[in-house]
């Protein structure tokens, strides 16, 4: 996305509309907003007119599209009809830098739901971007904290790390499934 908005068209809308129009362009990009945007040009709100227009964003069914999330380092914004709910949550998270968090929702998501474990390399990806040396920390403190104990590994025989949580699957269904993805399913076509 271009991060400019045209400021022709900034002077005949209110400050609503154009906050909601920003977040809408972002998410088509699949990015969330974030407080801190809204402060650098072209807008230039201040703090006190970016809370107040968040919080008429919230009470404003014309914009029922747009949500918020609050953190500790921002208010984050995004549009419904562009990024999914469980999408923003994993950005928000990331943006947050909540990864304990964030690798071990990603993974109990994935084994509760389809059930299926994840592919450690999945986190190298977006909305994701961690390095191979933070994923390898991150699993070193989840190790250590009890919160994160349902959080394990399979490795298959062509040595990809998996991760399952034990509160969803068994050791022995999560290497299976593993082992079919990364070796069995190219070996029956």
């Amino acid at each position: 996305m271009n991060d400019e908005i045209d400021i022709g068209s900034v002077k005949e809308k209110d400050d609503l509309t154009i906050m909601v129009e920003f977040v809408r362009e972002k998410s088509k990009e699949y990015k969330l907003s974030n407080a801190e945007d809204f402060l650098e040009e072209p807008l230039e709100f201040d703090v006190e007119k970016i809370m107040a227009l968040i919080k008429d964003l919230e009470e404003t069914d014309e914009f029922e599209d747009i949500k918020t999330f609050k953190g500790e380092h921002s208010v984050y914004l995004y549009s419904e009809k562009y990024i999914t709910s469980d999408y923003a949550d994993m950005m928000f998270m990331v943006a947050e830098e909540n990864l304990l968090k964030l690798v071990a929702s990603t993974v109990r998501k994935d084994a509760k739901a389809y059930p299926r474990p994840t592919k450690v390399k999945l986190f190298t990806y977006s909305p994701f971007k961690l390095t191979m040396e933070q994923i390898e920390e991150i699993l070193r403190q989840m190790g250590n904290l009890d919160e994160y104990k349902d959080i394990q590994q399979v490795t298959t025989s062509n040595k990809v790390i998996y991760l399952y949580s034990e509160k969803f699957m068994t050791k022995q269904h999560a290497k299976s499934l593993a082992q079919w993805t990364e070796v069995g399913r190219a070996n029956n076509p």
